[in-house]
């Protein structure tokens, strides 16, 4: 995707900038890691027991907190590429 819609410049910023959502993503697999521990059953479908948490409006929350982070973080690398390369692509 970034290769056709000239986003090139943007690739080391989403790979860098995907670290902000590797804790949201994993939550999952903080609830297998705390049932093991626990001693309890663990399975894959136990992954969503997550979404019974009571505490899942502060984790949503962290989410949206971390992916509005992300798109800071790439509006800011576009805005720089922009104001030091300028609006067009290279040529060559």
């Amino acid at each position: 995707m970034t290769f056709s819609n000239n986003a090139l410049p943007l690739l080391y910023p989403l790979v860098t900038g995907f670290a902000l959502i590797g804790p949201f993503a994993a939550v999952g697999l903080y609830e297998i890691s705390r049932r093991r521990e626990a001693g309890r059953e663990t399975s894959w479908i136990k992954v969503f027991d997550v979404l019974r948490s009571p505490s899942i409006p502060s984790i949503v929350a962290l989410g949206l907190f971390l992916m509005a982070i992300l798109i800071a973080w790439l509006l800011t690398a576009q805005s720089l590429y922009t104001a030091l390369f300028g609006p067009n692509p290279p040529v060559s």
